[in-house]
């Protein structure tokens, strides 16, 4: 089943996906760029680690592209999406195959991730991003 998102919505979620590959190369600007900029923005990693505000959120992005240099074979498939004019979901499934700087070796990551956008003056900012791991 194909979930039907609007073309301006679409780009959102797309530009957020390029964004998060770039993490995969060590650039977290892009990312960091869409994060809710204050105490409202959130995030709890697959590992269950909690984060809340603009510092430490966009902390974990610096640590996660200084430690992954490179991915391949990402996938990714929606499973819900819902919009107002205020507020905008998207849970989807991904994937890929990412290079951890530290052991050099491909290793197969398959995660379940939840953003929350709030669209502050025309731009679609990110106030929670929940990514849980998918047991294999």
């Amino acid at each position: 089943m194909s979930i039907e998102i609007p073309s301006d919505m679409r780009a959102v979620f797309d530009a957020i996906l390029e964004a998060e590959i770039k993490l995969s190369y060590g650039s977290c600007e892009a990312y960091n760029d869409f994060l809710l900029n204050g105490d409202n923005v959130s995030a709890v990693s697959a590992s269950s680690r909690c984060m809340k505000g603009f510092q430490a959120v966009s902390e974990a992005t610096v640590a996660v592209a200084c430690n992954n240099n490179g991915e391949r074979c990402r996938e990714t498939e929606l499973i819900s999406f819902d919009a107002t004019e205020k507020m905008a979901y998207f849970v989807f499934r991904t994937g890929a195959e990412i290079r951890d700087g530290k052991t050099r070796e491909y290793t197969r990551f398959g995660w379940i991730v939840t953003l929350i956008l709030q669209n502050c003056d025309g731009e679609w900012k990110i106030v929670h991003r929940q990514n849980t791991r998918i047991s294999s």
